[in-house]
């Protein structure tokens, strides 16, 4: 897989995930995903998941997203006045809010949940990624 250079990286170490197969695409294990630290209950089923950092589209197992669309919308009726300052817009599928006309693009960002992501490390602990919105909107 090639080397690791620490220049530049924000933590001391990095944390290494193990791949599942050599020959599996990058295939890893997920722990569980989490939402503004609430664990989404039953995404602790150890779904195999593709790690690619070169794209902007997240691509999910059917069952683990509508887990995560289901979040989305409880995350949104548990305080509907701050949480998800936008309209729901199925226009362009499922999933999606649109920016209304009274809201900033700055407090909409910072309306939305922050997902987390947990892996097994190689060393036998665990790897938290947390996915902010400004990452996952675009």
């Amino acid at each position: 897989m090639g080397g690791f250079d620490g220049t530049g990286f924000l933590e001391s170490q990095p944390a290494w995930v193990p791949i599942l197969n050599r020959n599996s695409d990058f295939l890893v294990t997920l722990k569980h995903l989490s939402m503004n630290n609430h664990i989404i209950k039953g995404t602790d089923k150890n779904y195999s998941v593709m790690i690619d950092s070169g794209t902007t589209f997240s691509y999910f197992p059917k069952q683990l997203f509508d887990l995560l669309e289901s979040h989305f919308k409880w995350f949104l009726r548990i305080d509907p006045d701050n949480n998800i300052k936008g309209s729901e817009d199925f226009s362009y599928g499922r999933l999606c809010w649109r920016l209304d006309d009274y809201t900033s693009s700055h407090q909409f960002i910072q309306s939305m949940p922050i997902i987390r992501f947990a892996f097994d490390t190689d060393q036998g602990g665990l790897y938290e990624y947390d996915w902010y919105p400004s990452e996952y909107l675009y």
